[in-house]
């Protein structure tokens, strides 16, 4: 019974809050809403049937219900994405807002924690240029296929697209953060820019720079935000921003709402994996809090000196970028 309860509160946690979830349950097996609430309270079993409907339609696992504390092994939630497919992309993208945005619109506490070994993709959405940058990089990763970035872009759907990176980045921008940061964070993109710029995979030169200075806007954001201590001018969404001295070696993202807890790792870049596994969990939490316990708070009214030195080095990457490739 304990298992079923818990099967409920996982799909409660999937669903739009404008949705009911009796009147979900009720219409995916075809109940009045009583017998769909005695099977929600747990007074009623549901048969195997009915289990692999609510799993299947929600897109989770029966064996990562049932064994959610087991320490034998870890069971993740995985879509694949077939970046050559945009509409699989796009679908990819609708999942990870879905999850968003059931956390930005909790009424319970709730929070997100970045280990930021690359700028984590949600800066991005707010730039549709650079997000297709990314996402140019992802697909020519992996299917190689030799196009210039501009011919990518101009390719894509944008208005699909850049409605749903918007309301990704709406969402983050409702949800406290936490973000570990290193003066090496933004190295990744660099390294990826500087190679298709020298391979010349851009049709001029101006679309490089217009790029560049994009990026450096992003950091002025992210400064803007780190100044304030907030993402909001109202002070209402808090934003914490260390500096930390050791590698980060991996990233990583909690998500906190209530008492739910969802570890997600990125793969390959473009993909994610999540787990609400206890102990995976609990161990990323506690290697994050040793990472912040070896970092300096840089945001809000205290860190002034520190900040100042972190944004200093960081824009000073990308300034000398900006040069060299206006030289060249």
């Amino acid at each position: 019974m304990e298992d079923q309860i818990r099967l409920f509160e996982m799909v409660k946690y999937k669903i739009s809050n404008q949705l009911r979830l009796v009147d979900e349950i009720g219409e995916l097996l075809d109940l009045s809403k009583e017998s769909a609430y005695r099977r929600i309270r747990g007074e009623k079993l549901l048969s195997f049937a009915e289990w692999k409907k609510i799993c299947e339609n929600y897109h989770l696992s029966i064996d990562g219900i049932i064994n959610y504390k087991s320490d034998k092994g870890v069971l993740f939630q995985y879509s694949p994405v077939d970046i050559s497919n945009i509409d699989s992309y796009v679908a990819c993208l609708k999942r990870l807002l879905d999850f968003m945005e059931v956390i930005a619109s909790s009424n319970d506490e709730k929070k997100l924690v970045f280990s930021a070994l690359d700028i984590p993709f949600y800066h991005f959405c707010n730039d549709p240029d650079l997000a297709f940058f990314k996402l140019f990089l992802w697909n020519d990763t992996l299917n190689s296929r030799a196009t210039s970035f501009e011919k990518f872009r101009d390719n894509l759907p944008q208005n699909e697209i850049l409605d749903i990176y918007e309301q990704i980045y709406h969402a983050y921008v409702r949800i406290p953060s936490v973000e570990v940061w290193t003066e090496q964070t933004i190295d990744i993109f660099l390294r990826e820019f500087v190679f298709y710029f020298e391979t010349v995979r851009f049709e001029n030169k101006d679309t490089a720079l217009f790029l560049l200075n994009k990026f450096l806007t992003l950091i002025e954001s992210l400064k803007n935000y780190a100044d304030l201590g907030y993402k909001d001018q109202n002070r209402e969404i808090p934003f914490w921003l260390y500096s930390c001295s050791v590698d980060l070696e991996n990233s990583f993202m909690l998500t906190r709402n209530g008492n739910k807890i969802h570890c997600v790792l990125n793969l390959y870049a473009i993909s994610r994996i999540f787990t609400d596994n206890d102990s995976l969990c609990s161990e990323t939490g506690k290697w994050i809090d040793s990472l912040i316990s070896k970092s300096i708070l840089i945001s809000g009214d205290g860190a002034f000196k520190e900040r100042l030195k972190f944004f200093y080095a960081v824009i000073k990457k990308v300034e000398v970028l900006i040069e060299k490739v206006s030289l060249s």
